[in-house]
């Protein structure tokens, strides 16, 4: 994989510190599955997923009442105005003349605890995604390369980073 893991410490640290507020904290606030080796990664500076990105500002958002951004908390987060920056299982995504979403969902058999794993999938963008994710279940680093065709067919396979 091209793309740097370690970005050093993000401001999401320094917010954190602002309010007062630990890993713990962020956990036991999130209503989305938030452990807390994912907040000591973001904090760290390790590249997370968008999807995990969302679940740390919420979670911080949340437990500090604030009304944060992604770019507040992470020096790497997607552009405002970007497609990742949109999040399409947003809680307030609830507009019934909204067209239907163009993300579907594939999974993988996590290489260290066996437990398959279902993540998300944007169907019309052809190419190769490649990143890592904690496994939910066992917390372990797999390294994911999702590829999707021309057609929107997809494959997802992992293995132990």
């Amino acid at each position: 994989m091209d793309e740097q893991r370690d970005l050093g410490p993000q401001p999401i640290g320094e917010l954190l510190t602002r309010h007062g507020l630990v890993a713990h904290d962020l956990v036991a606030s999130s209503t989305e599955q938030l452990t807390h080796k994912m907040v000591a990664r973001a904090v760290k500076g390790r590249r997370l997923t968008p999807r995990v990105m969302w679940k740390v500002l919420a979670a911080l958002n949340t437990a500090s009442g604030e009304s944060y951004e992604l770019d507040d908390l992470f020096d790497y987060a997607p552009r405002r105005n970007s497609r990742l920056a949109e999040r399409a299982d947003a809680p307030d995504d609830t507009d019934p003349g909204a067209g239907p979403s163009t993300e579907r969902e594939g999974s993988y058999a996590c290489p260290s605890c066996g437990e398959t794993i279902v993540v998300p999938i944007d169907g019309l963008s052809a190419g190769v995604q490649e990143y890592v994710e904690d496994c939910p279940v066992c917390c372990t680093p797999v390294e994911l390369r999702v590829e999707v065709d021309e057609d929107g067919s997809a494959r997802v396979r992992a293995q132990a980073e």
